[in-house]
């Protein structure tokens, strides 16, 4: 999000923002995920923007494989789900967690949000070798999807960490979506329940992930 005065732009944290009017001139520039930790107060006239894309709930999460399949049982228990991952080599849903780096992160749908998948293809080139290779990417702007997105567990100094992810869109803006939002924040709010319940907060590095069980363990074994 960005929030500016004419043609000056700043970074704003996502969630110390006010959802308001624009009072100011639309602004340009690049998007920033990443926040500043100290919500800041603007004067009147200073135009505030948002790309709805970005705004969302989110709870950070560390999970293991044995965790991961604990979570999966807990999703499947709660709605019929289907899952999808990054850099797939096919157009088509898996059935877990897949323990590959490439993997992550990964997508779920429940079924109770009707949504149909697409997928695009993208064709690259092996840096290191010149092969050529292609993968599909799930279209996910405006679904009714959960992210996962897995917590480097091993490195040692983690800036940014794992978590589960919600990209809703304003309240404010109905006619923008296209599912029930009152719904998704209240199944979004059982699994955030559920991984507080399960899990421990840890720092790692300049993270604080809620550490599920197995993910604990082997990060105390890390620090």
């Amino acid at each position: 999000m960005l929030a500016g005065f004419h043609e000056k732009t700043i970074p704003v944290y996502l969630h110390s923002s006010v959802v308001c009017k624009p009072t100011g001139m639309r602004v340009a520039g690049s998007f920033f995920k990443r926040c500043i930790v100290t919500p800041r107060m603007y004067q009147p006239g200073f135009a505030v923007y948002i790309e709805l894309e970005l705004m969302g709930r989110q709870i950070a999460v560390s999970m293991q494989q044995e965790d991961e399949a604990a979570f999966l049982s807990f999703l499947s228990g709660t709605a019929d789900v289907v899952l999808y991952r990054s850099w797939s080599p096919r157009p088509e849903p898996v059935t877990s967690f897949i323990q590959e780096d490439l993997a992550s992160p990964f997508w779920v749908h429940n079924l109770a949000f009707p949504w149909q998948a697409s997928f695009e293809r993208v064709d690259y080139y092996e840096k290191a070798t010149g092969v050529p290779g292609s993968y599909f990417r799930l279209q996910t702007r405006g679904a009714p999807l959960l992210e996962y997105s897995r917590h480097p567990i091993h490195a040692p100094e983690p800036q940014v960490g794992g978590r589960l992810y919600w990209a809703k869109l304003f309240v404010s803006q109905p006619s923008e979506a296209a599912y029930d939002l009152a719904a998704f924040d209240a199944w979004f709010t059982s699994i955030a329940k559920w991984v507080r319940k399960h899990g421990k907060k840890v720092r790692h590095g300049g993270t604080e992930p809620w550490c599920l069980p197995a993910a604990r363990r082997s990060l105390q074994n890390e620090l």
